[in-house]
């Protein structure tokens, strides 16, 4: 394509050109021809571009997805590919759910920032070559300590991506996002049952009085809701004396020593227990 360009005599003129290549490399060569009487008439100038693939940003958890009560897990943010020359540094967000995941501080103790069930947001900086724990590609970490809670999964979110360059390029060119993030799962199963479903405003039942205690010949026993459980009643070494499974609100103890002795009800995994004292 030829372009004609006037100049003045005595004048000059600065002439930019800029391409951008379609795929791999793109070689090829400008001509500058002057109708000028004296020195060069012609001057050809060899270009040489390459596409710059952008540097793809995602979030990675360590160990797993999910994690149980007191596991630590680590968050890494990892930029994939090799960015450009021109980028002479990036910033991003990472957002969660405090809820869930327990910030830990330098010394490993978990901090709890914020109140509950609180969406906290941590910005991040990098600068080319700087790394994190030797890893030239993990550019941000976060560590937490799972802790239980009325939340059962977090969202973690990278967003907010911005960069500084040394030349004119745009953001497509410097760095993108790979998806939205990732959901970190709380495994509650393993904590204290009683709490979870409490948090979860699910106990189905409540025991609110084993009377008399101590007692003699029965007790009766009053639960918050009228609810079928299965009922142990163990002795100081943890043998089952007496055992069934119905709405046990009067149990027949005439027939057992003097002692004190520990009541079980259960449904479904959840459990309460009181001591019951056996005096003649």
């Amino acid at each position: 394509t030829v372009f004609p360009i006037i100049i003045s005599p005595v004048d000059s003129v600065t002439v930019r050109l800029t391409f951008t290549p379609q795929s791999g490399n793109l070689n090829d060569t400008v001509h500058f021809a002057s109708n000028a009487n004296t020195g060069t008439s012609t001057i050809s100038i060899p270009l040489t571009g390459e596409i710059i693939p952008p540097a793809m940003l995602e979030l990675v958890l360590s160990p797993a997805r999910s994690g149980e009560q007191s596991a630590i897990v680590t968050c890494y943010a990892v930029l994939q590919g090799q960015p450009p020359a021109a980028m002479t540094g990036l910033s991003f967000d990472i957002t969660y759910n405090n809820d869930l995941l327990g910030l830990l501080n330098a010394n490993g103790v978990a901090v709890h920032r914020g109140k509950p069930n609180e969406i906290e947001t941590d910005t991040f900086k990098w600068n080319p070559g700087s790394g994190i724990s030797g890893e030239a590609d993990t550019i941000g970490t976060l560590t937490f300590m799972v802790y239980l809670t009325d939340s059962i999964t977090t969202p973690l979110d990278l967003s907010n991506i911005s960069f500084s360059s040394d030349k004119i390029l745009p953001l497509d060119c410097i760095a993108s996002i790979v998806g939205t993030g990732t959901a970190f799962s709380f495994q509650n199963s393993c904590g204290d049952s009683i709490i979870r479903y409490a948090m979860e405003d699910k106990l189905p039942f409540v025991i609110e009085r084993v009377a008399p205690n101590p007692a003699s010949d029965r007790i009766t026993i009053s639960l918050s809701k009228t609810s079928a459980v299965s009922y142990d009643l163990f002795d100081a070494l943890g043998h089952s004396v007496l055992t069934g499974s119905d709405i046990p609100t009067s149990l027949n103890i005439s027939a057992l020593p003097s002692a004190s002795y520990y009541l079980r009800l259960s449904q479904n995994g959840y459990v309460q227990t009181r001591k019951v004292s056996i005096e003649r």
